[in-house]
C-alpha cells in the first residue's frame, strides 16, 4: 500500500522508517555489489549480508564463487603471458611507433644534419612526462579542497564517485591529445596521435621498470586508449576501418516501444 502511495495516500511514519532501515538495510551480498559499491562499502566495517543457513545454498553465491575461481585461473595465465621474471613485458607492437620515430629522427640528424624532428619528438616526450606526473598525483594523493577550508581534503581518487573520476580522467585526456598542435611540429596530425600514444606507453613502462614495479599502469590507456588499440589492430594484420554511421548498426538496441 505504501508503494502505491500516490493512489492510497499511505506513507511510512519517520520513526518506523528509521527503525526498519536500521534493521533491514544491510550491505548487500558480495555478488550483487558493483565494483564502485564494493570500494565504497569496504571503507566501513559492515560485512556482506549472509543467507540464513536453514535456507541452504543460493545459486548466485555459487555462481559468484565459481566466477572467482575461473577469474583467478585466467589471471594466472595472463600473468604468464604479459610478465617475465616478475616484471611486465614490453609490448613491441605498441612501442614500435615511438622507437621507429626516434630512429627516423636519428637518420635525419645523421644523413641530413637536421635535428628538427628529434626536437619535435623531445617536445612530445616532455609533454607525456609532465602529464604522467599530473596523472600519478591525481590518482594517488588526496588534495586540499580550497584555501578557504584547509582542514578539508578530497577523498582518495579510488573512493570518489565514478562521475568525479571520469571527469578528472577526461580532463587529463583532453590535455594529452591537444599537444603538440600540428602547426608546431613537422608531423601529420595522424602521426602525432600515434607517436604520442606510443610514447605514453613506453614512458610508463620505463618508469615502472626503473623502480621494479610488477604491475601495468592505466596511464597510457586512460589517456590514449583509442590510438593504442588502433596501433595494435594494425600490427595484428586484420585491421578494418568502419565509418561511425555504419558502426552504429553493429550495436543491438532495444526497441523504443514494447507491446505485450
Amino acid at each position: 500500500m505504501v508503494l502505491d502511495g500516490i493512489k492510497t495516500g499511505m506513507t511510512v511514519r519517520p520513526g518506523v522508517l528509521k527503525q526498519d532501515t536500521a534493521r533491514f538495510q544491510k550491505r548487500p551480498p558480495r555478488w550483487k555489489e558493483t565494483e564502485e559499491e564494493r570500494e565504497r562499502n569496504e571503507q566501513t566495517n559492515e560485512a556482506n549480508i549472509k543467507r540464513p543457513q536453514e535456507l541452504g545454498g543460493f545459486i548466485m553465491d555459487d555462481l559468484h564463487k565459481q566466477a572467482q575461481l575461473e577469474g583467478n585461473r585466467w589471471l594466472a595465465r595472463l600473468d604468464d603471458e604479459f610478465k617475465a621474471g616478475g616484471l611486465c613485458k614490453l609490448d613491441k607492437d605498441l612501442a614500435a611507433p615511438w622507437y621507429d620515430a626516434l630512429k627516423l629522427g636519428e637518420r635525419w640528424k645523421t644523413e641530413e644534419s637536421n635535428g628538427r624532428f628529434l626536437e619535435d619528438l623531445d617536445s612530445i616526450h616532455r609533454h607525456v612526462a609532465g602529464l604522467y606526473t599530473d596523472y600519478r598525483t591525481e590518482m594517488n594523493s588526496p588534495r586540499k579542497q580550497s584555501r578557504m577550508s584547509p582542514s578539508k581534503t578530497e577523498k582518495p581518487f579510488i573512493s570518489q564517485p565514478i562521475e568525479v573520476r571520469q571527469d578528472k580522467i577526461r580532463k587529463l585526456s583532453k590535455q594529452f591529445v591537444t599537444y603538440p598542435p600540428a602547426d608546431r611540429v613537422m608531423m601529420l596530425a595522424e602521426d602525432i596521435a600515434r607517436v604520442r600514444a606510443s610514447c605514453a606507453y613506453v614512458y610508463d613502462y620505463e618508469q615502472r621498470k626503473s623502480y621494479g614495479s610488477n604491475n601495468y599502469s592505466r596511464f597510457p590507456w586512460d589517456l590514449g586508449m583509442r590510438e593504442l588499440c588502433a596501433i595494435k589492430a594494425r600490427a595484428r594484420g586484420r585491421f578494418k576501418t568502419v565509418d561511425g554511421n555504419f558502426y552504429d548498426h553493429f550495436n543491438m538496441k532495444h526497441p523504443k516501444n514494447h507491446h505485450f
